[in-house]
């Protein structure tokens, strides 16, 4: 069980390192709190929701919470999760393509993410990882 916890917060963590990589508009503009995380471990596909006990922890919405704001600047708040002071900010704008997506760049290198204007959504390692408005 704790291995299936470590294997969660790890790859959790590695996530948090992908999307330090986050681009501005209307409608998705707002702050989006962790709602649910997908783990799939060797085979076995487990949601935890926000509320949810999880190996003796308790999935809070502030464990990891995204920021994007009108000027087309982006906060990545992981404070709670960390527990040393985890975040970064950036820039996001639409995605040209697909309207349900946004383009988040850092250090000149541009990643897209699921962003509908009330769930963002991203995939790293064995998660699956939901904010929502």
């Amino acid at each position: 069980m704790k291995k299936k916890f470590w294997c969660l917060f790890l790859s959790l963590a590695v996530s948090i390192v992908c999307l330090c990589s986050l681009v501005g508009c209307g409608g998705k503009a707002g702050v989006y709190k962790l709602d649910s995380i997908t783990v799939d471990v060797l085979g076995t596909s487990k949601t935890i929701k926000t509320g949810e006990d999880y190996n003796g922890t308790t999935l809070s919405e502030d464990l990891f919470t995204i920021e994007l704001k009108d000027d087309g600047s982006y906060t990545l708040t992981a404070d709670k999760l960390f527990m040393l002071g985890s975040g970064s900010t950036g820039t996001w704008a639409e995605n040209k393509d697909d309207s349900d997506k946004i383009d988040v760049t850092v250090g000149g290198v541009t990643t897209t993410y699921y962003c509908d204007g009330s769930e963002f959504r991203f995939d790293a390692l064995l998660i699956k990882v939901v904010l929502k408005k």
